[in-house]
């Protein structure tokens, strides 16, 4: 073999290793991303249903009723802007430290929004039992650990590190599924079976603080001028994640209306295992 030849038959040998190589990470990449949303919900799922048994019907209604309300609210303080964020990240990398801090100063604002609306709609003008509003309130502090979770996860992902977005959806599953299990059981509680969401999306936040680099951490001194043009830019995939979150979630608030709580409680209950299989 002449040495063009060898050359030639290096390069084409090294760039089949190369797409391998690229094959590997994007089906690593898949896995991750499909486990860090089907494992979670798996473990929320069976704490839900000993909660639907331990809580009976009505009760766990009343679950149904909060949990539904509180994540069409939550839109407000996410404003769908994983997408965005992800593909600004993946852009511009060298910019994440500038990025990421007008991401949180948008969801700071907006979180605020959206726990005031939440408690403001539920209780002066869908008027619900307390239960309700304190479990709706507990799981709208959950979603506001979510709302920062979700901006420092579009960093990984945007740098193809998506285990680490699956380590963190773990830890909340394992947070939010063992700790329901063990306060529905230990005290027949709504609020406190909503405690756990809110501490397994701390603990899924707290993950990603600690994965995040030196280099992404910090503050921007662009941050307000950048969180302006942020919070333009994510208007329309606010407004479509709100449509899709209603379409999807707004039947049970519909039913509980309608009907009486025992019934929401058994749709919940059925609903869950949709949830599971839709993810």
């Amino acid at each position: 073999m002449t040495p063009p030849e060898r050359a030639l038959h290096a390069e084409a040998r090294s760039s089949l290793q190369g797409d391998a190589r690229g094959l590997q990470q994007i089906l690593v990449n898949g896995a991750s991303l499909l486990g860090a949303y089907v494992l979670p919900r798996g473990l929320t799922f069976a704490s839900a249903l000993i909660a639907a048994r331990q809580l009976g019907p009505e009760r766990f209604g009343a679950y149904g009723t909060a949990a539904s309300y509180a994540i069409i609210v939550s839109i407000l303080g996410s404003l769908g802007m994983l997408p965005l964020l992800v593909r600004e990240l993946a852009r511009t990398p060298e910019r994440a430290l500038e990025v990421l801090s007008a991401a949180h100063i948008v969801k700071a604002g907006a979180t605020l929004v959206m726990l005031i609306v939440l408690l403001a709609v539920a209780t002066l003008v869908l008027h619900y039992p307390t239960e309700i509003v304190v479990s709706a309130a507990l799981l709208g502090i959950g979603y506001v650990f979510s709302a920062f979770a979700e901006n420092l996860g579009a960093y990984f992902q945007a740098i193809e590190q998506m285990h680490v977005w699956l380590e963190s959806s773990i830890w909340f599953g394992l947070l939010s599924g063992l700790l329901g299990i063990a306060l529905v059981l230990l005290t027949n509680s709504v609020p406190l079976f909503c405690v756990a969401f809110a501490c397994g999306q701390l603990g899924a936040l707290l993950w990603l603080m600690r994965r995040m680099p030196h280099t992404a951490r910090g503050w921007s001194e662009s941050a307000l001028a950048d969180a302006r043009r942020l919070a333009r830019a994510v208007l329309p995939f606010a407004a479509a994640f709100l449509a899709l979150t209603i379409f999807y979630k707004v039947d049970v608030l519909l039913l509980e209306r309608l009907q009486d709580r025992a019934i929401v409680g058994i749709y919940a209950a059925g609903y869950k295992l949709v949830d599971i299989v839709h993810a």
